[in-house]
């Protein structure tokens, strides 16, 4: 459930996590920029409980329904006892997405049944061959 969390997040906030808190020279980490190298970065989330930073929170349209962090937020716990099952992250993923269908997009629209059937006759004609049996259709096929 940790890594779901971790890498819901990436989607989320369209980020990489942890990339604002890495630093490849260790003599740039000071506790101000609270920036890693790696070995330090790996002792700060196994020990510090450090997280990704979370998408901005504010209204827009590009922000993630607040139901969906707090979610993030429970899968990434440090103890596992405290992280949601599965059944339950599913329904809470479930009721968050809900709660904002009618401010997504409308999914896109399908051909009408009719046009779908005319298409689908068409392609049974064509593999049909001349004649209607199937097999080599074409010139030359003698």
């Amino acid at each position: 459930m940790y890594s779901l969390g971790i890498t819901a997040n990436e989607v989320l906030a369209r980020a990489v996590p942890y990339s604002d808190a890495l630093t490849e020279t260790a003599q740039l980490h000071t506790i101000l920029e609270a920036r890693y190298n790696h070995d330090a970065l790996v002792v700060a989330i196994t020990s510090q409980q450090l997280r990704p930073a979370l998408p901005p929170l504010e209204p827009s349209a590009e922000a993630p329904p607040p139901q969906l962090v707090a979610l993030v937020q429970k899968l990434w716990s440090q103890g596992a006892a405290e992280r949601p099952a599965a059944a339950e992250a599913a329904a809470a993923a479930a009721g968050a997405l809900a709660a904002i269908d009618g401010q997504a997009a409308p999914p896109p629209q399908l051909p009408p049944r009719a046009e779908v059937a005319a298409a689908t006759a068409f392609l049974d004609e064509a593999a049909a061959g001349p004649g209607g049996e199937g097999g080599e259709g074409g010139e030359g096929g003698e």
